[in-house]
């Protein structure tokens, strides 16, 4: 990783996928402490992304938060996966936040 004279941060291409995406964490978690004095923020959905990313983000050791947006259409089985999988990460040390989303904006449009 380097800077060059106009401030751009340049990552080798040639690079390890994982320590490539570890190195982008760092930078962003960086970012997000400088401009806005928090830790990332990581959205976890449940799938294999989220999953992928969060794993990521403990590797690179920044300091990051979790948010899940429960909606009415999520099934049991998704609900339980996040408690489970935020649990552990709270007995990590992480921050983990559910929000609970109850109605969205319907918009009928009549042709």
């Amino acid at each position: 990783m380097t800077n060059n004279e106009w401030g751009f941060i340049t990552l080798p291409t040639h690079a390890n996928p994982e320590q490539r995406a570890i190195a982008r964490l760092k930078i962003a978690s960086e970012m997000s402490l400088k401009h806005y004095k928090t830790p990332l923020l990581l959205t976890y959905s449940d799938g294999k992304d989220s999953c992928v990313l969060t794993e990521l983000a403990l590797r690179a050791e920044i300091p990051f938060e979790v948010m899940h947006a429960h909606t009415t259409a999520d099934a049991p089985e998704t609900v339980h996966f996040v408690r489970s999988e935020f649990s552990q990460l709270e007995n990590r040390g992480i921050r983990c936040s559910i929000l609970f989303i109850r109605h969205f904006p319907v918009i009928f449009i009549i042709f």
